[in-house]
This record gives structure tokens, C-alpha cells and sequence, in this order.
């Protein structure tokens, strides 16, 4: 059962008062999960970190403004805060590419104070990247598609135009800041470095993970692997 809470929140920029919801409890039905660690559901936007000001579509973490009180919202007179969705709409051109930039803005700026943020938003802009070549898994069979790679002996880059540009770089950077804790976190690290190529140093993150809850995950991305596969996939 998904639960949530309203309360009046205020944008650090112009200090203009709205309202957001928070998530107090999800249930997750329907779901379609990727090696990325992308999980397709229902009302994702609940699940944001980030909120915009309706007033002046300043980016805020929702951590630093959620006031969580029980005051009794004027919905009749109080605008709700923004997503970044609703800046970019799906039926909107680009939208994408568009989302895409705002993130790469942002991780330029201070908004990314603590390194847990930078976090947040380049894996946001993993899941992102990968977009652009995820619907293939539902279309082209991972055999064939090993198969045609093989024969034409593509790299990933000349695969996906941005490879070089993005993609590369962010989970380069990933890698650098993102400090795994437990088995699962320890295999998301061995899909970074797999989706880049670095297939010795995935396999050495897959031969340290313990305690692990998802097998079949881990037998996945282990096949993918030494498969030397570079592509997303859906579990």
C-alpha cells in the first residue's frame, strides 16, 4: 500500500511557500527492474529526491525543505511544487536530451554539496543515458544481438552516439565516489564497470559480493560479464 503525507514547504531561492507530498510507505506491483538498478513503476515521481519552486523552478532537495507538519494545506489558494518532469513532459520534443542537460547543469553547480547528491543525480543520469538504448531488450533478443556485435565487431561507443560524451564519463566518475556497503550496492558497482567495458574489475567486485539477496541478479550480470556484454538489460 503506497502512503504518503502533504506539507507547506519554502524555496530556499525566493522563499515563495507551496506544498509537496512524501512517500511514508510503497508498494511496489508491476515492476520492471534493469541491471542498472532502474526500477519502472507506477507514480516514479513520488519517489524524487529533487523538487522544483512552482514560483521560480529553483532546483531543492526535498530533505532540506520538507517541513513535515500537520498543518492543514489550502489547496484552493497554494500551488504544489514542481518536478523535473513537469518541466520536460514526455510528449514534449526532446524531452529527453532535455532532462538530460538539466542534470549535467546542476551537477556543475553547488547543488551538489555533499558527495551522497552527486550520487543521486548521476545515477539518475545513468538510468537516463541508458534509456535511449533500454526498449532494445523488448524488441532484440540478447542472443542476437550478441551475435551481430560479434560479427561486426562494434564497440559500444559507435553503438551509442553518447558514449564518448555522457555515458562514459559519468560512470567514471561514479565509480570514483560511489563507496559500496553492502552485496547489493557491491554489484551495482560491477554493473558500472561492466557497462564501460572494464569486465576484469567487474568480475573482482562480483567475487567480493556477500550476503547477497538477489541471486538471480547477480547471475545475470555474472553471465553478461563473461559474455563481455555491454548493454542493459531487463531481469
Amino acid at each position: 500500500m503506497t502512503t504518503f503525507q502533504t506539507s507547506y514547504i519554502h524555496c530556499p531561492n525566493c522563499n515563495e511557500k507551496m506544498y509537496a507530498y512524501e512517500l511514508t510507505s510503497y508498494l511496489l506491483n508491476n515492476t520492471e527492474v534493469y541491471s542498472d538498478g532502474k526500477v519502472e513503476a507506477s507514480n516514479p515521481i513520488l519517489l524524487d529526491e529533487i523538487l522544483l519552486c512552482v514560483h521560480c523552478e529553483s532546483p531543492m532537495w526535498k530533505e532540506d525543505v520538507f517541513e513535515g507538519n500537520d498543518e492543514e494545506i489550502d489547496y484552493d489558494n497554494t500551488k504544489e511544487a514542481l518536478h523535473i518532469s513537469d518541466l520536460f513532459p514526455p510528449f514534449m520534443e526532446d524531452s529527453e536530451q532535455k532532462t538530460i542537460n538539466y542534470f549535467l547543469k546542476i551537477l556543475d553547480s553547488d547543488f551538489t554539496d555533499k558527495s551522497i547528491r552527486e550520487i543521486y543525480i548521476r545515477m539518475k543520469l545513468w538510468h537516463l543515458l541508458n534509456d535511449k538504448r533500454r526498449s532494445l531488450k523488448s524488441t532484440v533478443p540478447r542472443f542476437f544481438k550478441r551475435l551481430i556485435n560479434k560479427i561486426s565487431k562494434k564497440k559500444p561507443e559507435s553503438r551509442f552516439q553518447d558514449y564518448n560524451l555522457y555515458f562514459k564519463p559519468n560512470l567514471i566518475r561514479l565509480l570514483q565516489i560511489y563507496k559500496p556497503e553492502n552485496g547489493e550496492e557491491l554489484l551495482l558497482k560491477a554493473e558500472m564497470h561492466r557497462e564501460i567495458g572494464d569486465f576484469e574489475q567487474a568480475l573482482q567486485c562480483l567475487n567480493n559480493v556477500e550476503g547477497l539477496g538477489n541471486e538471480n541478479m547477480f547471475d545475470a550480470i555474472k553471465r553478461a560479464v563473461r559474455r563481455k556484454e555491454y548493454e542493459v538489460f531487463r531481469l
